[in-house]
């Protein structure tokens, strides 16, 4: 199975709140793209479930998207736990999570 991402992941260390049904989260995001964003997580829902994740450590601010689990694994070996969440939409602060993600990948 390839690869099928669209966009560059960068490496971080961000806590994001991830509200869904009947959950809460408060994990670290281990890396980030224009599309989307890894969290990690002990025990990740499966493909589909959709989340509310919010952030504000970012440069410019509070960042609010919706997302979808796109893929999730438990972890095994030198594998973090999580899952890969695709960013279908933002309630807040799109362009300052694009300067982030830009600024992140062409080294401030």
């Amino acid at each position: 199975m390839g690869d099928k991402r669209h966009h560059p992941r960068i490496p971080i260390r961000q806590r994001v709140w991830c509200e869904g049904q009947n959950v809460t989260l408060y994990v670290q995001a281990l890396n980030v793209s224009l599309g989307g964003l890894f969290v990690r997580t002990a025990n990740p829902p499966p493909p589909g479930g959709r989340f509310r994740v919010s952030f504000n450590d970012l440069d410019d601010g509070e960042v609010v998207v919706d997302a979808e689990v796109m893929w999730s694994r438990r972890g095994s070996g030198d594998e973090q736990p999580g899952m890969g969440l695709r960013i279908v939409g933002f309630e807040k602060g799109a362009e300052s999570f694009d300067r982030f993600v830009t600024r992140q990948l062409h080294g401030r």
